[in-house]
């Protein structure tokens, strides 16, 4: 089965109303979008997976930060 996740076109680029930066970044072969932070590390936003297993992993969870993409 296949899994499709919509994401707002304002995600995918810079939202001037809010300076924040939305992209797809890739963890461990799990691609998820992120949003920059100004320290360097990323806020995870939503996964874009279509493994169902990569939706019970803890360290990606929407609000969680990422210091490290290795």
């Amino acid at each position: 089965m296949t899994y499709y996740t919509i994401i707002p076109e304002e995600w995918m680029a810079f939202d001037q109303a809010n300076k924040e930066y939305h992209y797809v970044y890739n963890k461990g072969g799990v691609p998820f979008v992120g949003e920059r932070l100004p320290d360097g590390s990323i806020r995870v936003q939503r996964i874009i997976s279509t493994e169902p297993n990569d939706y019970l992993s803890t360290s990606l969870s929407p609000g969680n930060i990422i210091y490290n993409l290795e």
